[in-house]
């Protein structure tokens, strides 16, 4: 594999619509950046789901990167969250 055009990945072959791929590579690289915080942390999953505000099961769906479980404002939110 060659060079990547940057405005063009597999988002947007998955969706079709460019401002849908936009949202959903900013949703994968919070999760990214949300979970390599926690890690950085070592915070245990009890203290991770209390800063957050979340449920254990949300959670699990964080760490298991499914990004249509939350919305861009949730996610920044969160990362905000762990880094005050």
């Amino acid at each position: 594999m060659g060079d990547h055009d940057h405005d063009h990945d597999i988002f947007d072959d998955i969706v079709g619509h460019p401002e849908v791929a936009f949202n959903l590579r900013n949703q994968d690289r919070l999760l990214e950046e949300i979970r390599d915080q926690i890690n950085a942390e070592g915070w245990t999953e009890a203290e991770v789901a209390k800063r957050l505000g979340i449920s254990g099961k949300d959670l699990s769906y964080l760490y298991r990167g499914y990004q249509s479980k939350f919305s861009l404002e949730e996610l920044l939110n969160m990362l905000a969250a762990l880094k005050s």
